[in-house]
């Protein structure tokens, strides 16, 4: 008798799904329905799919959804699936959890799409390092690559750089480049110091910058983080760094 739980090779029983078939899910994340008898007989062990990876189109017409030997979906164009199809592809996770797509031989699928010239970094814009479209691929060096992270796991504002301080009963922004912490003032509310975030993140990264939707900052906020973040115009990656004869009599030059 089969029932659900069993376990038979890869595969694990889930539910009863038709008269002699049973829906069970591999070891590799593949649901499959194999016969009953063939259970039971050892002649089922697996999905029959372990080790490959299967491309499926998706619903825009533009992108294929590609499933890697372990399970994980992850999306390209589809004027690349001849180029992808050539490899077999694994989702691999590290201790932050975070999936990367590559081969056996470490071999990235963003790498390979953007094909990253040496001392280059492939980059994801959202984030989502499943998301392999060539929209959201743009080669960067390993500093503008920093610029794109997510938030903090000890972050306790919801916004990167922005935090409450206690002494002053003041919001606190502030932005790190080139390993260096740059304040950019104690603000009266948190969304006048998540702003002046995003004007420090507009001098210092420019394009490469995650910024955060509130209104655009007011002059004020904007003369103050100029002046803060003008003696590391140096460690600016976005060639955006400048300042007009007024701007510079605000930062006292």
């Amino acid at each position: 008798m089969i029932a659900p739980g069993m376990k038979f090779g890869k595969l694990t029983v889930l539910e009863k799904a038709g008269n002699r078939a049973w829906k069970c899910i591999c070891e590799c994340g593949n649901v499959s329905f194999p016969n009953e008898s063939h259970l039971l007989s050892g002649h089922t062990k697996s999905c029959g799919s372990c080790g490959k990876n299967s491309y499926e189109d998706c619903d825009d017409g533009k992108s294929v959804a590609v499933t890697t030997t372990n399970g994980v979906v992850f999306f390209i164009d589809k004027a690349d699936e001849p180029l992808v199809r050539q490899y077999k592809w694994h989702c691999c996770t590290d201790a932050n959890g975070i999936k990367t797509i590559a081969t056996s031989k470490r071999q990235t699928v963003h790498d390979l799409l953007l094909n990253t010239p040496k001392g280059m970094e492939g980059d994801h814009i959202d984030l989502n390092r499943l998301n392999n479209r060539r929209s959201n691929l743009r080669i960067v060096t390993h500093q503008q690559n920093q610029c794109n992270q997510p938030l903090q796991r000890n972050n306790t504002s919801g916004v990167s750089g922005v935090s409450y301080y206690p002494p002053r009963r003041k919001f606190r922004a502030r932005i790190k480049a080139c390993q260096h912490d740059i304040h950019l003032g104690y603000y009266s509310s948190f969304k006048e110091a998540v702003q002046a975030r995003n004007v420090g993140m507009e001098f210092m990264f420019g394009e490469y910058g995650r910024y955060n939707d509130v209104p655009d900052a007011p002059a004020w906020i904007r003369k103050t983080v100029e002046g803060k973040c003008r003696r590391f115009a140096d460690l600016s990656v976005c060639r955006a760094f400048s300042f007009s004869e007024s701007r510079l009599e605000v930062a006292g030059e």
